[in-house]
This record gives C-alpha cells, sequence and structure tokens, in this order.
C-alpha cells in the first residue's frame, strides 16, 4: 500500500504516529531517575551528630591487652599503649604521640618537671546506619607531639628519643605534628568511644575500620642504626592508610595498608 497516494490514510497514518509520540514522552516523564548527586546510601539514612572529642580523647591508652597472664600487655611499659606505626618492608617504625598519652605520662612521671606543651584538637561524628551500625568519624590534629623512631624488628633507636630517655636521661625530645583521619563502625549509635588499638585489632562483633589515615613529621637526632653517625641532625616522617580492602603491596604482608611509608633520615 502506498500511503502517500491516500490523503486520508496519510492523515490518520500521522494523528496515529503523533499519539504513540505523546504517549511514550508522558510515560518518560514519570520514570524517576537514578539520583547523581553523588550522596552514598549512608548519607541518606541519618543526619551526622556531633559526639564530644574528648570522650575519644579519653579512651585512648584504655585497651588491655590479654597477656594471658592476668594483667595487660604493654608496648613500651610503663609508657600507655598507643600505637605504632611501621613500614613492613624495612622495619622502620614511628611511634607519634596523636592522642598525647607520651606527654601526659611525662608530666605525670617528672612531677610537672618536663611539660612539652602538645596540643591535640580534633572532631568527632556519628550517623546512625541503616542497619542499626554507626558510622564515627574521627579527624584530630597535635602539635609539639612527641615523636620517635626505631627498628619494630630490633628495637635499635633510629629517631628522637622514647619518653623514658627523655624522663629519666634528661634528653631532648623530637617534637612535630600528627594528623590522624578514621572513620569507623561500632554496632549501635552512642556506645562509649573505643581506643583505637580496640578498633584496629581486637574489634567487638560489628565494629571495623574503614579507612584510617595518618601523617605525621618532626625534626631531631639520628641514631647509629640509621646508618649516619650517633646524633646527626635529620627528619622522620610518616604517611600511613588503611582503606580496609586487602593490598598485596609487599611479597610478605598481605594485608589492607595500600601506603606504609616511613622515612627516616637527613
Amino acid at each position: 500500500m502506498n500511503i502517500k497516494s491516500n490523503p486520508v490514510r496519510l492523515g490518520l497514518f500521522l494523528a496515529i504516529a503523533i499519539a504513540i509520540i505523546a504517549l511514550l514522552a508522558s510515560c518518560s516523564s514519570e520514570v524517576t531517575q537514578p539520583a547523581t548527586s553523588g550522596v552514598s546510601k549512608t548519607e541518606e539514612l541519618g543526619k551526622a551528630v556531633t559526639r564530644p572529642f574528648d570522650d575519644w580523647l579519653a579512651a585512648q591508652g584504655t585497651y588491655c591487652w590479654a597477656d594471658g597472664e592476668g594483667g595487660c600487655f604493654i608496648f613500651n611499659d610503663p609508657v600507655p599503649n598507643y600505637t605504632v606505626w611501621y613500614n613492613p618492608d624495612t622495619w622502620y617504625a614511628l611511634w607519634p604521640d596523636y592522642a598525647g598519652l607520651g606527654a601526659a605520662w611525662l608530666y605525670s612521671e617528672t612531677g610537672g618537671a618536663v611539660d612539652i606543651g602538645t596540643v591535640i584538637t580534633g572532631k568527632v561524628t556519628e550517623r546512625v546506619r541503616g542497619d542499626g551500625t554507626a558510622l564515627v568519624h574521627v579527624t584530630l590534629r597535635a602539635t609539639e607531639a612527641l615523636i620517635w623512631g626505631l627498628n619494630w624488628d630490633t628495637w635499635d633507636p633510629l629517631f628522637g628519643y622514647s619518653p623514658q630517655a627523655v624522663a629519666y636521661d634528661g634528653m631532648e625530645p623530637a617534637l612535630g605534628t600528627v594528623s590522624l583521619n578514621l572513620k569507623f563502625v561500632m554496632p549501635e549509635p552512642g556506645m562509649p568511644m573505643p581506643d583505637l588499638i580496640e578498633v584496629s585489632f581486637f574489634p567487638e562483633e560489628n565494629m571495623y575500620v574503614e579507612f584510617l589515615g595518618l601523617k605525621c613529621k618532626a625534626e631531631g637526632v639520628l641514631h647509629e642504626a640509621t646508618g649516619y653517625p650517633e646524633g646527626t641532625w635529620g627528619n622522620a616522617r610518616a604517611t600511613q592508610i588503611n582503606t580496609a580492602v586487602p593490598q598485596p603491596h609487599n611479597n610478605d604482608n598481605w594485608d589492607a595498608w595500600p601506603v606504609e611509608n616511613i622515612y627516616i633520615g637527613k
């Protein structure tokens, strides 16, 4: 059939075509398009509320790592535990006082004679998630923070001085800046803030790290285990990132740390 040869049929055909197009346009306008704002599901479920930063700070150094003999294992006894950061390829490690525990111990141990002036500021927010858990975001910055370095395998000193050396031997501490960015999930909102060591290494059910980043830097003396003459002036810095996703970034260590940079030198 030749539509063009019949004006009546041509008009009917055009009318039907226009009606179909209009119907399709109407249906299309009623379809809800996917959101493209970049807002995550977590952000849509609950508004972030601010929690006292001092509550998180007070929880640091409180977790008891059972030593199997009825006591608690202390990394650097008698200084309360705070996390050490290291590179598993070189065993270089830095111990930045992100929570002020080393500074507080120094002040107490010396009866106030050693006050290194560490200042810590930060913020904590909490957001309820759809499964009833809570996403907690901690950010902090520490200035005039004690930072010292060692070989985590041999325990040989590499940079600066430990709190004990400062307190008992009168050594000059290496002071610097520390920043921390932590996101972790707690079983439910409003729970007491946990120690970073607990969240990272001994979490309870439905508690886990989603992101952890640390940066620190300081100037101070180098020790002979670095290959430099004892007392050489140098610097130390660290960048550490935990993405909670296993990373095969070296031959011996399959973990969630794609970045574990530690530098100690001139």
